[in-house]
């Protein structure tokens, strides 16, 4: 049972997801599991339902897409670049 999550945590899972520290099935019943929480901070609630929900119904396939996409828009070489170069 995980009692708080906040956007922090999520980051952190999915953070090992992508190093290979856990599998995409662990990553989505955590998912599961982190929804179910009795503590997220209000002003994040929103964003973190939404993004379980992305993890929870995601494919292996998918969620690759999804982390190469993260990786070229939070690399420090795009950092300040106008979305249209990227």
């Amino acid at each position: 049972m995980i009692l708080r999550v906040t956007l922090a945590d999520c980051a952190f899972k999915i953070e090992d997801c992508m190093e290979g520290r856990i599998t995409h099935e662990e990553l989505r019943e955590w998912s599961r599991d982190a929804m179910m929480a009795m503590d997220i901070p209000p002003n994040e609630y929103e964003e973190i339902m939404a993004l379980l929900q992305d993890i929870n119904t995601s494919t292996k396939e998918n969620l690759r897409v999804a982390f190469k996409h993260y990786k070229k828009f939070t690399s420090p070489l795009t950092q300040g670049f106008p979305k249209s170069w990227l």
